[in-house]
């Protein structure tokens, strides 16, 4: 078991790694801040080699908000690749050890 103690949260402005390791994803949260549409997309592993799990996308000043009732399990870390400048990432995991 697991306490709220052990969550991660983590914030990206561009494409990066959001875990290195294992992990469960609890929610993710994708905001258009500029006047552009965007993707991002969620990839299970540590870049763009990995397999693409989800894709996030919004318009000027929208949020593309997912929270998952069953966390979704990236077993060799979690990636998020912007398509353009303007969007932002938040993210709730836990990571599994």
């Amino acid at each position: 078991m697991f306490s709220k103690e052990d969550i991660v949260t983590k914030h990206l402005l561009a494409s990066g790694v959001l875990s290195e390791k294992p992990c469960w994803l609890f929610a993710a949260i994708a905001n258009a801040y500029g006047d552009t549409s965007s993707l991002i997309r969620i990839y299970n592993g540590r870049g763009t080699d990995g397999k693409v799990i989800m894709d996030l996308s919004g318009s000027q000043y929208s949020s593309d908000i997912v929270v998952f009732n069953t966390p979704l399990y990236f077993k060799d870390g979690m990636y998020a690749e912007f398509s353009t400048a303007g969007y932002s990432i938040f993210v709730q995991f836990l990571p599994d050890y």
